[in-house]
């Protein structure tokens, strides 16, 4: 019985080594993600309303952050769980949300 749980204490020390707290956070994010709504995330951070404004393909671009939200409301299959994990990672980690909205509108305006 001895020998069993140090087999276990080793494995999983060797786990926590391999994952890293990164990673870790993110797998959460991934296994945990169908259970955030992403209506109620939104409406709970109330995010202030910023302009993100750029230039792509020679066209000036002027997105705001309700825009990319309701863009990412809409968002489907393995796109969303990516983007629940992203906001639940930062979330986590008090990360900076605007920057990752930032970064979403441009990929908006590289659809247009």
């Amino acid at each position: 019985m001895w020998g069993y749980r140090a087999l276990d204490s080793r494995r999983l020390n060797r786990h926590r080594v391999q994952c890293g707290v990164f990673s870790r956070t993110y797998l959460l994010g991934v296994i945990f993600s169908h259970l955030m709504s992403l209506t109620t995330f939104f409406k709970e951070k109330d995010f202030e309303n910023r302009v993100y404004a750029f230039e792509f393909n020679g066209m000036h671009h002027t997105i705001t952050t309700d825009v990319v939200i309701e863009a990412i409301k809409k968002s489907q299959g393995t796109e969303r769980q990516r983007i629940i994990a992203i906001l639940q990672k930062l979330d986590f980690m008090n990360g900076d949300f605007h920057h990752f909205f930032q970064h979403c509108a441009k990929g908006l305006a590289a659809r247009y």
